[in-house]
């Protein structure tokens, strides 16, 4: 399974995460994914694993949100980066 992360119709990063981890999203290079888009945060958010599903948690747009990524449901932010499953 990869998660995608696509900008402009371009994919600019890509996981082949593992369940057992916990991975920070933005632009910083301290991050797990390091999204190279100007208008994404240093520090986007984060994507982890619960109840059988993988979550991202926007921490970056002063609403703290939290989608579940699905077949049918990616993650579309502010700064036009989109989130999502292999299979969507």
């Amino acid at each position: 399974m990869k998660i995608y992360f696509r900008h402009k119709n371009q994919v600019v990063a890509t996981l082949e995460p593992h369940i057992n981890k916990t991975y920070t999203v933005g632009r910083g290079l301290n991050c797990d994914v390091q999204v190279p888009v100007a208008t994404v945060s240093r520090f986007q958010g984060v994507l982890y694993f619960e109840e059988g599903r993988w979550h991202f948690r926007n921490e970056a747009e002063n609403r703290n949100t939290v989608t579940t990524l699905t077949d049918s449901v990616s993650v579309d932010l502010k700064s036009g980066l989109t989130i999502f499953l292999d299979t969507f």
